[in-house]
């Protein structure tokens, strides 16, 4: 499935899960994500700690995993546009 493809930080849509200033708070988040089976990386981005759980080149697909992912951890995801 999409959400189960390596992150690709190269790609134009990232899907963010958190945005934390404090490290340890966005590894809780990335636990959580590793815990449900799907990846997840932190990334710095802007000053923060963003966790990142899919990529994309499509803005649809996008869209559909920022649901995907907001439905799944009750969190509202969103789409980082590079």
């Amino acid at each position: 499935t999409k959400s189960s493809s390596i992150i690709d930080l190269n790609k134009k849509y990232l899907i963010i899960v958190g945005s934390f200033g404090q490290k340890s708070n966005a590894e809780k988040m990335l636990r959580r994500v590793k815990n449900s089976g799907k990846q997840g990386l932190i990334k710095q981005i802007n000053g923060l700690h963003r966790v990142i759980t899919a990529s994309t080149d499509s803005q649809s697909d996008a869209k559909d995993l920022r649901a995907h992912f907001t439905h799944m951890y009750k969190e509202q995801a969103f789409i980082l546009e590079q």
